[in-house]
């Protein structure tokens, strides 16, 4: 994944030049705190991230908002250079309900607004294909609650 690793794809950071994988692990961040300064942080389960310049977020009021950034974050660090698709995007953050292609992105287009706007802005990136984390940003998952 040239140079990133991401242990059971939960964390984005620069590799360490570690082979043991329990170590590696042992190094993930676990608080904002520990995680690489100008990073994008974001709890593991979505519910509060925190922007590049240090502004903390909240958005376990906001479900939908919350398990968007979730699988945003997931993507970034399993697969970085690839675009999560509008339909899938939708299939996650509204399981289960049929929805119509047009009112169902455009409850998408909704919910992306409403991230970029609390501070994600040009780090929420669109290609044709779909939606994705800017991979040139340094992306961190923690256990923490502390943001």
């Amino acid at each position: 994944m040239d140079g990133e690793w991401c242990p059971r794809g939960r964390c984005c950071t620069a590799r360490p030049e570690v082979d043991d994988f329990d170590l590696e692990v042992s190094r993930r961040p676990t608080t904002p705190a520990e995680a690489v300064p100008g990073a994008l942080v974001a709890h593991r389960t979505g519910r509060w991230f925190i922007t590049p310049s240090g502004v903390r977020v909240d958005l376990r009021s906001r479900k939908n908002l919350t398990v968007l950034m979730r699988r945003l974050g997931e993507q970034r660090c399993d697969a970085p250079n690839t675009l999560l698709s509008a339909e899938a995007l939708i299939a996650d953050v509204w399981p289960g309900e049929k929805i119509l292609r047009r009112p169902g992105r455009n409850r998408l287009h909704v919910a992306i607004r409403a991230l970029r706007r609390m501070g994600i802005g040009a780090l929420l990136r669109f290609d044709s294909g779909g939606y994705q984390l800017d991979p040139a940003v340094p992306f961190e998952f923690v256990d923490g609650d502390d943001g």
